[in-house]
């Protein structure tokens, strides 16, 4: 790629970072559901995205508008989000008036489509959740599904303990990455070697998960007759994961800051960096150090599968000293002639300064050990998406990854965030994404994205800029 188009990329990028910053997060159109009067509790709410970026060797651009609609009738509710995405990449675009065989679009557009994303029911009491049908449904443990299904959710609560069970079909017309919601054909620059994607039909690609959680920081909570009947979809655990495709599964940059995974601290407070090791080991308790732990037994089956696939682990969140959150989950694959251990560690930390800034850390690892010569991790529905251009997965392990954002003050909620991720294996793959973006009339959201990737699966680095903005109502 010569000289003048890198210039235009990183151009094209700094233009949004220095406007100021917002991170490219997953939709809002659950969280911004709205009753249709005060008489109707019935919510609804609209949102429409557009997208221009360039790679070294194609243009790509895509279009997307979404509708949902959520019924609650006290504990109960209907909720359903449908909507179109139209994409373009110009390298597999045909000429003018030479539109070929594989011509499928219309217009600007080679690929158009029309969906649902979610379309599912649900029942929710103090101790009990229940979530049936079409939704974008997410284990309770560290990364193993985190896919759109079509099946059913439970959660149940006993005191401390808590009970969880997935039950899924999944199918390439829905899935995140499937005909419908995915977008792999706008930077197609290569695929995973092992990856693993969803079934043509019901039945070929299947899973059911069961875990038992045990919250070591349970309280018992103070009996009150007051609940909100009609609480929004979007402050629910259970809520339409509604992400952007294009974006790798991270948190929301909009939410309060009490419910984000790098959990606020002043740098300044009660952290005394001049008292002894011992005297801080002390005061810690196992209520204390864990917040939440886990062991669970997930099964993958279907028409597509010659062997069986079992799973089992455990998984825990740490609250270490200094406000340095840590995740650790391991797993053992249980496939003939192929099993395998993998681990996960992730340390989190976020310091907060001069009001709503705040600057978080992140560093993690996906490891594996093959019991079986040559045994790779196989779970299929884990959609981490480390990477932009090329979404690296647990199958991709081992890798390592890391992450610098800062979150800035002001109604525009700028945001700016740099990661990257390092295959530490054959291939030599670093993958290095900077992100920026802001908040803008409540409602529109605008972001920037430069992304660099360097493997020796290509015989040049690649590059890409992408520019998006997002309207929500």
């Amino acid at each position: 790629m010569n000289s003048s188009r890198i210039l235009l990329f990183v151009g094209l990028f700094l233009a949004v970072a220095t406007a100021y910053a917002q991170q490219d997060c997953r939709s809002h159109i659950g969280g911004n559901l709205k009753p249709i009067s005060k008489k109707i509790p019935i919510r609804w709410a609209v949102e429409g995205v557009a997208s221009h970026g360039l790679m070294d060797d194609r243009q790509i651009s895509n279009a997307m508008f979404f509708a949902a609609l959520n019924i609650p009738v006290k504990k109960h509710e209907f909720y359903f989000e449908g909507g179109y995405k139209g994409w373009r990449n110009s390298l597999g675009f045909p000429e003018d008036g030479n539109f070929g065989h594989n011509y499928v679009g219309l217009g600007l557009f080679q690929k158009n489509r029309l969906g649902m994303r979610e379309a599912f029911y649900r029942y929710r009491t103090k101790e009990t959740t229940l979530m049936a049908g079409l939704h974008s449904m997410k284990s309770p443990d560290h990364f193993l599904i985190n896919e759109r299904a079509l099946g059913a959710s439970v959660k149940h609560a006993i005191g401390p303990l808590e009970v969880n069970i997935n039950a899924a079909a999944f199918k390439k017309d829905f899935a995140r990455m499937g005909n419908f919601c995915g977008v792999r054909y706008l930077y197609n620059t290569a695929h995973p070697t092992n990856e693993i994607l969803p079934g043509e039909a019901i039945g070929e690609t299947n899973a059911t998960m069961l875990t038992l959680i045990w919250n070591h920081q349970y309280v018992k909570p103070v009996e009150s007759s007051t609940e909100d009947e009609f609480k929004p979809m979007g402050e629910d655990e259970f809520k339409p994961v509604n992400e952007d495709e294009f974006k790798p599964v991270e948190e929301d940059e909009f939410k309060e800051v009490s419910e984000d995974e790098f959990k606020s601290t002043d740098e300044f407070g009660e952290f005394d960096e001049f008292s002894s090791f011992e005297e801080e080991k002390s005061k810690l308790s196992i209520k204390d150090l864990f917040t939440r732990s886990g062991v669970y037994l997930y099964d993958e089956f279907g028409y597509r599968y010659e062997k069986i696939r079992i799973y089992y682990g455990a998984y825990t969140s740490i609250s270490l000293p200094a406000e340095i959150n840590l995740d650790i989950q391991v797993i053992h694959q249980l496939v003939e002639n192929s099993q395998a251990l993998g681990y996960f560690a992730k340390a989190r930390k976020s310091v907060s300064w001069s009001g709503a800034n705040r600057s978080s850390f992140s560093l993690g690892y996906f490891g594996r050990y093959s019991i079986d010569e040559g045994a790779w991790l196989m779970p299929g529905f884990s959609n981490y998406y480390m990477g932009e251009i090329i979404r690296f997965d647990i199958f991709d392990a081992p890798l390592a990854l890391a992450e610098i954002k800062q979150n800035f003050s002001g109604d525009l909620k700028p945001y700016i965030r740099v990661r990257g991720v390092q295959l530490l294996h054959s291939s030599n793959t670093t993958v290095a994404d900077l992100e920026a973006g802001l908040f803008l009339l409540k409602h529109i959201r605008l972001t920037g994205i430069f992304s660099f990737i360097q493997s020796e699966i290509f015989e040049n680095p690649k590059y890409m800029a992408r520019f998006e903005m997002r309207g929500t109502f």
